[in-house]
């Protein structure tokens, strides 16, 4: 968030269409509050807002994961992490074997230090429905019932900001990022961008 600002500040951007997907709409809501001014309207795609849901097993969800961590069951923990994500696109390009392991090497990073920040997330509700008018969030057509779909769910209707549905799954910015830039600019000309 703080990188976010600084880049806007240091580019001179004073007015911008924010988009992010997954974490990264956690990252764009939190780039939002800080600096609501140069956030002009703010998309967010699948966030993992997983703390809104009231589901008895969310909190030990979370809390089986962070524990496989802190005892070093890395793949495990990945393992439960990537079913929460729910089906793969079977329209998805093959990635190169290079971009693979980049992507395994990255995961005991992401447990240790993300993970856990993002599942305890919680967005002040009051804040953003106060300007639900500058925020679209967007769900994956076959991303089912998964907790991120039912988190965006829940965070438009409390919010009252409007819920789209983009086609594929809950990684369709890496899976089709064509259809992910095209549901984007579409957003994008519906607010006068």
């Amino acid at each position: 968030v703080r990188d976010g600002a600084a880049l806007l500040e240091h580019l001179g951007i004073s007015r911008v269409f924010l988009a992010g997907a997954s974490a990264g709409a956690i990252i764009a809501l939190e780039l939002f509050r800080s600096c609501p001014e140069k956030i002009e309207h703010a998309f967010l795609y699948e966030p993992p807002l997983v703390s809104l849901l009231k589901e008895e097993d969310q909190d030990q969800w979370v809390a089986r994961i962070e524990k496989d961590v802190a005892i070093g069951k890395i793949n495990r923990a990945m393992l439960e992490f990537m079913l929460s994500l729910g089906e793969t696109d079977d329209r998805r390009p093959e990635k190169p074997r290079e971009t693979e392991e980049r992507e395994i090497g990255n995961y005991p990073n992401f447990l240790k230090n993300e993970f856990g920040v993002f599942m305890h997330y919680t967005p002040e509700i009051g804040y953003y429905k106060e300007k639900s008018d500058r925020i679209t969030t967007a769900v994956g057509e076959r991303s089912g019932e998964s907790k991120y779909v039912r988190a965006a769910k829940t965070f438009s209707r409390l919010i009252g900001c409007e819920l789209l549905h983009f086609p594929g799954c809950h990684n369709l910015p890496c899976d089709l990022p064509g259809d992910f830039v095209n549901g984007i600019m579409g957003v994008m000309a519906r607010y006068g961008w």
